[in-house]
């Protein structure tokens, strides 16, 4: 009888390993879909990096009992090695530290605390000695808070600056340590979010900076009821934002065909590397983070598994020398990310 109740057992596990196995498939799959006609595959795009610890778990767990049902988790895992190196780097890039690189910084600085969501009043001024220590040639901010402009137009002679909300200054800034011959914003409508471009003149060349917000998931879930209605009213709020970001990821792509310079992308996703959106703004592009980063490359504190969010992407053609995720930075609930990059 107690043999029978572990195989029983063992086979309700397997049988939870197979789904969530089948459930990984589909977010591989997730990238290829348009969020407009299955919103619900970019939600296992979304949730990529918990089904592959999942089913890391799962293949551990044979392993160590000498079940050869380990071989499902391991036969969709190898599947996914492209994916599983957009978020984790295991092995360090080689890399030449070269202060004389275009160095590039993008952080979604939440206001600076306007709002006291960090218990500490100094945590706009810590951001502020943050990026003046990093000193990088060009920072891109999102959610950026008007009052905070003057403590930086000293270290950054050209700014271009979007806000969205007359009332509260809320917007985007790209700071440039390098003159602008243009700028411009392609206003989302009926949104907050944005993106903004400046055309940086850097040496002998034309740089377009784009400074990318798209639209937020407004993940709540630690507040969230967790009871059926509350569960239905999370997932439209959340498909309805992957259908938002589709449009505002067109009116991207339609610019970048206007003109044929260099691109660098800072962009907050709000979506991971295993999102439709992050596959269509890399085609012609490199992820900095995949190219030099080292370890976990989660860009959001948030409490249930990492989210990489935040990127910084350059042209193939550019070399990426060094690119860092500043986890120690607890200023916001993102973390600022800084690229090197040479042509």
């Amino acid at each position: 009888m107690g043999k029978k109740k572990l195989g029983i057992r063992s086979g309700l596990w397997y049988g939870i390993n197979i789904i969530a196995a089948l459930l990984l498939v589909l977010g591989y799959l997730s990238p290829f879909v348009r969020p407009s006609n299955l919103p619900f595959m970019s939600v296992f795009g979304l949730t990529l990096p918990l089904l592959l610890i999942v089913n890391f778990g799962f293949m551990l767990w044979w392993m160590l009992r000498k079940n050869q049902r380990f071989i499902l988790s391991a036969l969709v895992l190898l599947l996914g090695l492209g994916y599983i190196q957009t978020f984790v780097r295991l092995e360090k890039q080689e890399g030449v530290s070269n202060k004389t690189g275009f160095s590039v910084m993008s952080f979604n600085v939440r206001l600076f605390n306007a709002y006291d969501w960090i218990k500490d009043k100094n945590v706009g001024d810590q951001i502020v000695s943050l990026i003046k220590e990093q000193d990088p040639d060009v920072v891109c901010m999102q959610e950026f808070y008007a009052a905070k402009q003057i403590a930086f137009e000293k270290q950054y002679p050209y700014k271009h600056t979007i806000y969205r909300s007359n009332k509260n200054k809320v917007g985007q800034v790209i700071f440039s340590k390098y003159p602008f011959l243009s700028r411009g914003s392609l206003n989302f409508e009926n949104t907050g979010n944005n993106t903004i471009y400046a055309d940086i003149l850097y040496k002998q060349d034309t740089i377009r900076v784009y400074n990318i917000h798209l639209e937020s998931l407004h993940l709540r879930i630690n507040k969230e009821n967790l009871g059926k209605e509350s569960s239905e009213r999370l997932y439209g709020r959340i498909t309805s934002s992957f259908i938002k970001q589709e449009g505002q990821l067109q009116a991207c792509l339609q610019d970048f065909e206007k003109h044929d310079y260099k691109r660098i992308i800072c962009a907050d996703l709000n979506n991971g590397s295993s999102s439709y959106v992050y596959k269509k703004l890399m085609e012609g592009m490199q992820d900095s983070f995949v190219s030099r980063g080292v370890g976990f490359g989660a860009t959001h504190e948030f409490a249930y598994f990492p989210f990489r969010i935040d990127v910084i992407l350059a042209e193939s053609s550019m070399k990426v020398t060094e690119f860092r995720t500043m986890q120690e930075v607890h200023l916001s609930d993102h973390y600022p990310i800084m690229a090197t990059l040479e042509w």
